[in-house]
């Protein structure tokens, strides 16, 4: 593993990309990307735009659905 702007990052060839294209988000989550758009400008999952491209954070996005359980979804 290597540091890169205070992050640890896997230096080998399976390493994972830190920012995901709203396609690569929906191959990972199964969500729609109208799902991950509203997510994202709700600020509710971190993103940033590159050129004319809006990349999300792929922490922001598992730690956002990690923090969904089905159960705190059942009692509200």
């Amino acid at each position: 593993m290597s540091t890169l702007g205070g992050e640890q990052v896997e230096s080998n060839a399976e390493a994972q990309p830190l920012w995901l294209s709203y396609k690569q988000g929906q191959d990972l989550t199964g969500l729609s990307r109208g799902t991950l758009w509203g997510l994202v400008s709700s600020g509710k999952v971190e993103a940033a735009k590159v050129g004319t491209r809006v990349l999300i954070s792929r922490a922001s996005l598992l730690s956002y659905l990690a923090s969904q359980s089905y159960a705190e979804v059942v009692r509200k």
